[in-house]
Parts: C-alpha cells; sequence; structure tokens
C-alpha cells in the first residue's frame, strides 16, 4: 500500500479542519438568527451599562450574580413596563374609537369649525369643502371606508408587532443577565483573540467600539426621553386626556430622529383647536415647535460627540436599517452597528492617533 507524503496528510487534515469550522459557524449562524437581534441589543445593553454593574458588584461584595439580577430586574421594569402599557392601551382605545367613528357616522359629523374658515388662503376653501362631505353621509363614508380599512390593518399590525418585540426582549434579558455576569471572563478571551488578529491595533478598535457603542445609545435615549417628558408635560398642561399614554407614544417616535415626533405633537394641537380650546392649541403649537422639536438638535449631537464624533446621516441610516430589519429593537442594534463599523473604518484608515504601549482594556471592563 503507498503511503501519503506527510505535507499531503497535513493539508488534507487542515482543509478538512476549515471545513468543519465553517460548517459549525454557518450551522451556528442558521440557528441563532432568529435571536441575533435579541442577542446583539443585549450586547450593547451590557456594554453601555456597565459602569453602573461594576459599581453595583463593588457593593454587594463582589457577588456578580447578584448585581447582574438587580440589573436584569432594572431593565426589565424600564424597558417592558412601557410596552406593556402601551399594548393595554391600544386594546382598550381601539373598540372606542371604532365605537365613536361608528356613532359619527350614524349621527351625522360635525361642521367646520369657524377657525378653519378664518385660516389664511385656504381656509374658505376648505370650510367649503369640510361641510360639503358633512352635508353628504354617503359620499362622506365611501371617502372614509379605506381609511378605516387601513387603519385597522395597522392597528392590528402594530400590535402583533409589540407582542415580536416583548418576546425579544425577554430573551435580550436573559442573554443579559449571563452577560453581566460572566461579562469579565468573555472579555478577557474576547481581548485576547483581538489581539492575535490585529495586535495593538485590533485593541485600540475594540475598545473604540465599546466607546461608540455607549455614545449612540446614551444620545438616542438621552435625546427621546428628554422630548418624552417635554411632551408629556405639554400634553398635561393643555389638558389633555391620556397624556401619559401621548407622551409614551411620543417618546417611541422620539427615538427616530427624523421628526416624527411631531405626528402626535401637532395631532394633539389639531385636535385642541377641533375641540374649540384655541389658545391652548396655540400653546401647545408653539411647545411643540419652539421647544420640543428643538431639543433634540442639541442633545443628540453632543452626548455622541463624546465619545464619538460620528455624522447624523450615519446615526440616522443605522435606525432606519435596523427599523426595517428588526424592528423597535434594530433601532438600536443597526445605529449602533453601523456607527462602530464607521468609526472603526475611520480609526483603521488612521484618521485617530494610533495606539501607544500604555493603552489596553482593563480586566473585567467591555470596550473600556
Amino acid at each position: 500500500m503507498m503511503n501519503v507524503p506527510t505535507t499531503s496528510k497535513l493539508r488534507i487534515e487542515q482543509i478538512i479542519g476549515v471545513a468543519l469550522v465553517a460548517l459549525l459557524t454557518i450551522g451556528a449562524f442558521y440557528f441563532l438568527s432568529p435571536l441575533l437581534p435579541a442577542i446583539l441589543y443585549a450586547g450593547i445593553l451590557t456594554v453601555s451599562t456597565w459602569p453602573v454593574f461594576e459599581w453595583l458588584r463593588d457593593h454587594l461584595k463582589g457577588s456578580a450574580s447578584a448585581a447582574a439580577a438587580i440589573m436584569t430586574l432594572f431593565f426589565a421594569t424600564l424597558l417592558l413596563l412601557p410596552l406593556v402599557f402601551l399594548s393595554i392601551q391600544v386594546a382598550e382605545e381601539v373598540p372606542r374609537i371604532t365605537q365613536g367613528a361608528r356613532e359619527m357616522l350614524d349621527h351625522g359629523f360635525p361642521t367646520a369649525p369657524e377657525w378653519v374658515a378664518s385660516l389664511p388662503y385656504v381656509g374658505e376653501a376648505a370650510a367649503r369643502r369640510w361641510n360639503d362631505l358633512v352635508s353628504d353621509t354617503r359620499r362622506l363614508a365611501e371617502a372614509a371606508r379605506p381609511w378605516v380599512a387601513k387603519g385597522a390593518e395597522y392597528v392590528l399590525g402594530l400590535g402583533a408587532q409589540f407582542g415580536s418585540t416583548i418576546l425579544q426582549l425577554l430573551v435580550s434579558l436573559l442573554v443579559s443577565f449571563f452577560l453581566f455576569r460572566d461579562g469579565a471572563p468573555i472579555v478577557q478571551h474576547l481581548t485576547a483573540m483581538v489581539r492575535r488578529v490585529g495586535d495593538a491595533r485590533g485593541e485600540r478598535l475594540l475598545i473604540v467600539a465599546g466607546a461608540t457603542m455607549r455614545s449612540v445609545v446614551y444620545g438616542i435615549l438621552g435625546a427621546a426621553v428628554v422630548q418624552a417628558l417635554l411632551a408629556t408635560f405639554g400634553f398635561w398642561l393643555a389638558g389633555l386626556q391620556g397624556w401619559v399614554f401621548l407622551g409614551l407614544v411620543a417618546g417611541l417616535l422620539a427615538l427616530i430622529p427624523v421628526g416624527l415626533i411631531m405626528i402626535v405633537m401637532f395631532g394633539a394641537t389639531a385636535w385642541l383647536f377641533f375641540q374649540g380650546s384655541t389658545g391652548w392649541g396655540i400653546f401647545l403649537l408653539l411647545w411643540s415647535v419652539l421647544v420640543v422639536g428643538q431639543v433634540d438638535n442639541f442633545i443628540r449631537p453632543v452626548i455622541i460627540s463624546r465619545g464619538a464624533n460620528l455624522p447624523l446621516i450615519v446615526v440616522l441610516l443605522g435606525i432606519l436599517g435596523g427599523l426595517a430589519v428588526a424592528g423597535i429593537l434594530g433601532l438600536f442594534v443597526g445605529a449602533t452597528v453601523v456607527g462602530v463599523f464607521y468609526t472603526m473604518i475611520r480609526d483603521w484608515a488612521g484618521e485617530t492617533p494610533a495606539i501607544t504601549s500604555t493603552e489596553s482594556t482593563s480586566p473585567g471592563t467591555p470596550y473600556s
């Protein structure tokens, strides 16, 4: 029997080894792909709040499990309760809105308020068009029917998305508990692997990734929280019913920095004008444009630029892409991944100072 040369055996073994690794990688990705946004979100959550976890762990006599449990419970309260509340409110409001729409169709819509006719340039035409539709109930019902059907479909889809988001959040919280508890050895292994692949620059990129991750999350959440609080205060001051619900919806829309929060603000303003509360309508309009709409332009860039000088378009593209791919959780994942990628490419291209020999990750501290 002819012996195969030793070099050929080694080459065959290497090929088989690489094939097995590739096969296992593909298999792991295939089975974990449905949970990938939740896993990434858990990693982002862990890295962004690691200093708080360390403080808790130090004050709990070094118990990483107790500190991880407290952090997980805190985020469960902070993230899940608003979504559950919104789901309940939507479920309660949809039948009420449907009943109200049916009553309006049965008893007729009100004529145009006086303030509509007083609008410059378009007021008289708008009021005349409004009154023409009101006088013809059948025509109005036919015009409204497609919009009612689309609205019902949208609400059903929104409810399904809320359910999926809550499930993904539960997975993220479970993963984040283990990441908090076992974060130190995970970071040590990750740092060692990065050093092998990229030497000092690879470790530098790991530090840059952590800083960018925190900056993007803090910037998105910080601006959204401030806008939500200001919007909720305006709703409460104007005497709107359901001001807590409106504030939560405004906060969710504020996470997307393209002015979507103004849909709620202007809708509430229009409702006040429709109800005849002209003074409060003017107040809420000015509050929306001059306060709520402007604070985002200041807070978000300042917070994001503290850790990573990211253009707003990079963050915006990451948010929209993540939202399209994975819903609400993808909003944070997309913005963070795109922001980290942009920063790492810029750092790799040499736009930031090269790492010195004294810079390194601290053991047990993710990307600090």
